[in-house]
């Protein structure tokens, strides 16, 4: 991609729009509910989930430069689509540059996904030589299973699956098995007290 600025790609009536703050978090929410049907979304995620207009504003705070590192796609001045980068450095040392996007889907299939992408990874592609970042440097993207439209834009680009989360609920404790029964050897259920709380965070680590 050349350096030019972001949204020549953009269709016309559609621009981008650096992230201004509080005044965007209500329609950074509207987005995720106007994808949530398509996409399946699952409100009860704890990854993805249907964020309100303060949690995106929490997370939002959580980013380094917000202004620099989330962008709107805006149509006749509206907010339908919006990216955001964030980054990491993983355990091998690998520093990870993961970048996440979403598009109501009336306004889907006309380039406006790609241009997305392409504004996300030029972006990274930035960030990295300014960090000046060691060994390995990843461009990361993710997309549940049912966003099929996302999922087949980054593979279509050349992304590869390299790591998928499960995520399982059980509605009614009360359904657990009695202790003993039901279970492999060496497995027991239980309460959880707070000296358990860093084995299981550790896990989600692992």
């Amino acid at each position: 991609m050349s350096n030019s600025a972001p949204g020549q790609d953009l269709p016309v009536g559609f621009g981008f729009q650096p992230y201004r703050g509080d005044e965007d978090h209500g329609p950074m929410a509207a987005v995720r509910l106007g994808c949530a049907e398509r996409d399946q979304a699952d409100a009860h995620s704890v990854v993805e989930g249907l964020p309100t207009a303060t949690e995106i504003a929490e997370a939002s705070a959580r980013l380094e430069e917000p202004s620099k590192n989330q962008i709107l796609v805006v149509h006749d001045g509206s907010v339908v689509g919006y990216s955001t980068i964030r980054w990491w450095q993983e355990r091998d040392d690998t520093w990870l540059y993961l970048h996440r996007g979403y598009l109501l889907p009336e306004h889907r299939r006309q380039g406006i996904g790609s241009a997305m992408l392409s504004w996300a990874e030029e972006r990274i592609r930035r960030l990295v030589k300014k960090h000046g970042t060691a060994r390995t440097a990843v461009i990361g993207a993710n997309a549940m299973a049912s966003e099929q439209d996302a999922s087949a834009l980054l593979l279509a680009t050349g992304y590869r699956r390299v790591f998928s989360l499960v995520e399982l609920e059980l509605g009614d404790l009360q359904q657990l098995p009695e202790r003993g029964s039901e279970l492999p050897a060496g497995i027991r259920t239980g309460s959880i007290e707070s000296s358990h709380y860093r084995a299981a965070w550790r896990t989600v680590v692992d």
